[in-house]
């Protein structure tokens, strides 16, 4: 295959338009961080949904150098990954986004073209409700995907050679290292102002430019967010024992339907806390978040409504038409 050349897979020129669109426009959209590769678990929609595939095979052989045998298998599972995941899930991704513009339209009269006026934020009616729903709705969208990805998983897992699960561990420490270094050094302020810079680059990629208003409230709900170290101690620790569960694999060499679970459990935990602290510490973050984005959108323009809204709306269209092609 050319992909596995020079990552390049053959698409058709109504497929790349789209997929240039949404790696564009997905980045910026709360619970689309779906599509996850099961070492890092992180976004590949914003590389381009069309190359996702190479993507995926980019970030698999900077964890371990594919045998010829085992690269063959990974393409076809990859192959048919994305395309059940084109067909099936992006249609329900549209239906999701289309419903909470149509929300953003109710908050500002249904305009969806106004442009931000001078005389204070818009009539609006998204609630902490609304946020905390639809963020367990999109986080509903992982066992899916993680039930499809065990069983490719655990099959690449039943190959695996001593030498490459140490390459494999040692890119996890290595990504880990990378992760602390960028989110957790430096001192206090400094890993704040860090952290609020992050947020009001997505907010703005929603929104368009925050208020001054909208900036105070930010700068003082950051502060008050719960520190992030817990969470990425959690993070790494369930990557820590996915490298240890495929070892155990590899070693051990349990039939298929055997292994095939052991990884489905492991996946499901990823979007699903496990236990009374981590179920505690996901609701102190997601109800901390929720509140932070419910003051800030009670404070937004009818020009920022409708700038949320259209891309929205845009970005649905874009998923629909993906889903089209073949």
């Amino acid at each position: 295959m050319a992909r596995q050349a020079f990552g390049i897979t053959s698409q058709s020129s109504s497929r790349d338009a789209v997929s240039g669109r949404v790696s564009r426009r997905v980045s910026g959209v709360v619970g689309m961080r779906l599509l996850a590769v099961s070492l890092g678990a992180c976004s590949m929609i914003q590389a381009g949904y069309g190359w996702l595939p190479t993507a995926v095979n980019w970030r698999l052989s900077s964890y371990f150098t594919a045998t010829p045998e085992q690269q063959t298998r990974i393409d076809e599972h990859l192959d048919s990954l994305f395309e059940w995941h084109r067909s099936v899930e992006l249609p329900r991704y549209a239906v999701f986004l289309e419903s909470v513009a149509g929300h953003a339209a109710g908050a500002h009269g249904g305009e969806p073209h106004t442009r931000p006026t001078t005389a204070g934020p818009a009539a609006q009616g998204v609630t902490v409700g609304d946020l905390d729903a639809w963020r367990e709705r999109a986080r509903a969208a992982w066992p899916a995907l993680a039930e499809r990805l065990a069983g490719p998983v655990a099959e690449i897992a039943l190959t695996l050679s001593p030498s490459q699960i140490g390459q494999i561990r040692e890119e996890v420490r290595e990504r880990q290292a990378e992760q602390r270094e960028k989110h957790l050094a430096g001192d206090a302020d400094q890993r704040l102002q860090a952290r609020r810079d992050r947020w009001q680059e997505r907010l703005e990629h929603f929104l368009g430019p925050l208020t001054e208003r909208q900036q105070a409230l930010l700068a003082h709900g950051v502060a008050a967010l719960p520190d992030s170290g817990s969470w990425w101690q959690t993070r790494h620790a369930w990557q820590d024992r996915f490298v240890d569960l495929i070892e155990e694999l590899a070693r051990t060499q349990p039939d298929a339907a055997q292994a095939t679970e052991r990884v489905r459990e492991h996946l499901l935990a990823w979007a699903i806390p496990q236990g009374a602290q981590q179920q505690a510490l996901s609701e102190r973050i997601g109800g901390s978040s929720s509140r932070l984005v419910a003051e800030i959108l009670a404070e937004a323009t009818s020009g920022q409504l409708a700038h949320a809204r259209d891309y929205l709306l845009d970005l649905a269209a874009d998923f629909r038409k993906l889903a089209q092609t073949s």
